[in-house]
Parts: C-alpha cells; structure tokens; sequence
C-alpha cells in the first residue's frame, strides 16, 4: 500500500483579499439601499404632508424655474424623484447580490421611467390623479388667483384641528394661502381670538426684547 504526503495548500493572498474587497463592496452597496430608501421616504412624506389637505400654502407658492404649467405640481414632481430614487435601490441590490445582468438592465431603461413623470410634471399634473381640495380648487374659473382654503373649509379644518399647536399652523397656511384666518376663526366657532403663529409670536418676542434694550440704554 502506497502512503501519499499529505500535501499543504495556503490560501491564496490575492483570493483572501479579493474575497474581502467584495464583501466589503457588498456592504457598501446595501448601505446605498437604505440610503436610497430612506431618501425616497422622504420625499413621500413630503407629499403626503402637501396633499393631506392640512398644508396648502405650496399651491400658491411662486413656481419655480422652467415651470410651463399654471398651477404648482411639486408633488406630482417629488413622487417621481422618489421612484427614481426606488429604482436606484432596485439597481444597487441587483450590485449587491452581484447580479451584474439585473443591475444593467434597471439603467437600461425601468430607472428612467420616474424621470419621465418628473419631465411631465413641468408641464402639467392630471387633476383626476390629485386629492379631493385640489380638484375643487383646480376647477374654480378663479384658480390659481384663488385661495386653495375656501373659508367654510377652513372652518371646518381650525375647529377639527386636536390642538392648539395644530390650529396655529393652520392659522399660518390659512393666512400664507390667501385667506383670512379671523373670518375662518370667527366661522368656526372657536372662543376668542385666532391664536398667533409661531413666527409672529417670535417676531413679538424679539421687538419686545429690542425695545427693553433701547429702553435700557435710555
């Protein structure tokens, strides 16, 4: 019977640092997943903030640079940022599980979709895809001259408001929207006067600390 030596073989260096350079690109890549996901969160919330009707003040906002279309869009806009932003997730875990195929093909062409609504967006905003307020307001004549807060509306939101945090923001969108947040105020049925917004209780604070130094150098 013939004994073989037991033969030795050491690992490679190049294919013990090869295998750690893609571990550590793997790592790197799935935190680009979450980074993609948490930005493209943000941006929805963003959304949700501007369409959930308490938040109107944007509608009557200047529009912004290369606008075509009449009426502010921005969150049509920000719901395509946010699905290219998904798509560049998509793409990066394809990076990650090494699957070069997948990754190439969402930049082919699905990554670019997103950008397509975004392009749509300087042009118009379909109003049927648009919450119930804005379709109201979007087929006044008067739109978008008009406020986005019909007063009876923002009655109705002062009075369901749970605080009154919340009802001086509303107060502050009431007033940035082209309404009157007294007349709102008085309409709703609320004891005493419309409370201050934040800033102009700041802006109070600081003319009140500016007269007592004038005073005191006096």
């Amino acid at each position: 019977m013939t004994i073989h030596p037991a033969v030795t073989v050491a690992a490679s260096p190049t294919a013990a640092s090869t295998s750690t350079a893609s571990a550590a690109d793997a790592a790197i890549a799935w935190g680009g997943v979450v980074l993609c996901l948490l930005v493209a969160a943000g941006l929805l919330l963003i959304v949700r903030r501007q369409l959930n009707g308490q938040h109107r003040r944007w509608v009557v906002a200047p529009p912004i640079p290369f606008q075509i279309s009449n009426r502010n869009t921005w969150p049509f806009m920000l719901i395509g940022f946010a699905g290219f932003w998904v798509m560049m997730a998509v793409a990066t875990v394809f990076e990650a599980l090494g699957n070069e195929d997948g990754r190439q093909f969402i930049w082919s062409w699905p990554a670019y979709i997103p950008l397509a609504f975004v392009i749509l967006s300087f042009f118009t905003w379909p109003v049927a895809l648009t919450p119930g307020w804005y379709q109201r307001w979007a087929r006044d004549p008067a739109a978008p001259e008009v406020s986005p807060w019909p007063l009876e509306e923002a009655a109705q939101a002062l009075a369901d408001a749970p605080d009154h945090r919340a009802r001086q923001k509303l107060v502050g969108d009431i007033g940035w929207s082209g309404q009157d947040p007294e007349k709102a105020w008085e309409l709703s049925g609320l004891p005493g006067p419309a409370p201050k917004t934040r800033f102009d209780e700041r802006t109070e604070e600081l003319k009140r600390e500016l007269a007592q130094r004038e005073a005191d150098r006096g």
